[in-house]
């Protein structure tokens, strides 16, 4: 086994990251994900999610033949698509007796050391309920952040505030 894989079989406290083309472009891949987090998490195992997708399934439900460009246009299809991504993790890991439990976050957020406790703390109660934060941006009212589609870096910051290893 290669030192990544060894390590990875033996992370405590793991972050994943899922982006937009999982979401939209494969009806399954949320069921099959929760499968393989159901199988692997165990008293001492834990993973959160930060997910892309709210964009993307919005832009379909509002009739958007592709991606918008106007920021009122995206966080529209980010809003109308926010509902139907937690449905597709609500139903997924509920299905296998989980609890996928919605977190949105900005960097303003994450940039605020009272916020970022309140965060830190928020998702330590998930975690210690068993349940998998599902964290993605609340791209409803961040901006800067749907211009440089941040979720890569935001899976980076929530790391640090999951105790991830």
């Amino acid at each position: 086994m290669n030192p990544a894989r060894a390590a990875l079989s033996k992370a405590q406290r793991i972050v994943v990251k899922v982006g937009s083309r999982s979401i939209a472009g494969h009806a399954t891949f949320v069921a099959a994900l929760a499968a393989q987090i159901a199988a692997e998490q165990g008293p001492t195992r834990a993973f959160t999610i930060v997910t892309s997708g709210a964009i993307a399934l919005g832009a379909s439900r509002l009739g958007y033949g592709r991606r918008p460009k106007e920021m009122p246009r995206l966080q529209a299809a980010a809003a109308a698509g926010q509902g139907v991504l937690m449905q597709r993790y609500s139903e997924a890991f509920g299905a296998l007796g989980l609890v996928a439990a919605q977190v949105l976050l900005t960097h303003a957020d994450l940039a605020d050391r009272d916020r970022v406790n309140n965060a830190r703390q928020a998702l330590a109660a998930l975690i210690d309920a068993r349940a998998i934060p599902v964290i993605n941006e609340n791209d409803t009212v961040a901006t800067d952040e749907i211009r440089f589609g941040d979720n890569d870096q935001l899976a980076a910051m929530v790391t640090p505030l999951v105790g991830a290893d």
